[in-house]
């Protein structure tokens, strides 16, 4: 059981965000180009990286998803204890950062502590890519997953679609766009610290809007790489707090995190979709920051933390009668 107390930063996570000397002489995400703001923010994220033990899994391969728009990379990732189940995963980064690598120990996370074979899928990234390409090739990722799903977790294993931060916007976007065409492909969405609504407003984003390593400014300069036309905003597939038609979701499990900017719109994501009658679990992670998850395997509270997650969406499963 994780140990953090509400209304404290977890002093190991404080640690961890805290600046570094010489930070403040790197420039901005804004500043460089954006190839130049993946090379810096896959360096931020793999630093570390070999300290502590990361996630067990059984087998991991590299391969190549062959969807109708475009051939997409993906991660496969199987556990060591197998509960038949398949999971399709999309890592944040702002859409338009991320990689596999950046995130996987999120995916070697959910696949241990779930029991599932996850695919880690690389989405095309804006600028390159802008809304609503990723959206479509998400839709496009699911649907073949699925169909694939006799050599994952099984033929007749639960599809559960995951996302953290803007992997978790797409994701929601995209199982929305499947709950409408094919009701019932999707057993479960298990949302970690969604985006879910870019038109902004939220008292978090004061709160929470800098110091605790996912900032408004940051936030600001991904939603102008995935969304350059301010008029789409508030389009439902963008901000899918927003959307009209809610109802007929699959089950979801959402996760935010106490001192994180996007902690409120997440939390009222939860209630929308209670009152369109979607069955809901919400938590939120006391002492958490955004992108705890990724932390795991140098922080034992986060590490804990992330398995009552899980469990949830356990918990989740098993009422909507899912193994």
């Amino acid at each position: 059981m994780s140990s953090a107390t509400p209304g404290t930063l977890h002093p190991e996570i404080e640690a961890l965000i805290a600046p570094q000397e010489g930070e403040d002489d790197h420039p901005q995400l804004w500043e460089v180009s954006v190839e130049v703001a993946r090379q810096f923010y896959r360096a931020m994220m793999l630093d570390g990286s070999d300290e502590g033990a990361p996630a067990p899994v059984a087998d991991t391969q590299d391969k190549v998803l062959r969807l109708p728009g475009g051939e997409r990379p993906c991660r496969i990732h199987r556990p060591l204890r197998s509960r038949g189940r398949t999971l399709v995963y999309f890592h944040g980064g702002g859409w338009a950062v991320g990689d596999l690598d950046t995130h996987d120990e999120v995916a070697r996370s959910l696949c241990d502590a779930l029991g599932a074979v996850v695919v880690s899928v690389q989405l095309p990234q804006p600028p390159e890519a802008i809304f609503p390409k990723p959206v479509f090739s998400a839709v496009e990722a699911i649907a073949a997953i699925h169909s694939m799903r006799s050599d994952l977790g099984g033929p007749d294993s639960p599809l559960i679609v995951a996302g953290d931060s803007s992997g978790a916007n797409v994701a929601a976007a995209a199982v929305g766009h499947l709950a409408r065409r094919q009701p019932g492909l999707v057993a479960a969405q298990f949302l970690l610290y969604p985006i879910t609504d870019l038109t902004g407003g939220y008292p978090d984003t004061m709160r929470c809007g800098s110091g605790y390593w996912f900032e408004a400014a940051h936030a600001r300069w991904f939603i102008e790489q995935y969304v350059p036309d301010p008029k789409l905003l508030g389009h439902p597939d963008v901000s899918v707090l927003r959307a009209p038609h809610l109802d007929g979701l699959p089950p979801t499990a959402i996760v935010t995190a106490e001192f994180d900017l996007l902690r409120d719109q997440g939390r009222l994501y939860a209630e929308v979709l209670r009152a369109a009658g979607v069955t809901v679990s919400y938590r939120e992670a006391a002492g958490m920051v955004h992108g705890f998850f990724g932390m795991a395997h140098r922080i034992s509270d986060v590490r804990d933390e992330a398995r009552l997650c899980c469990a949830d969406l356990d918990s989740l499963l098993r009422s909507a009668g899912e193994r």
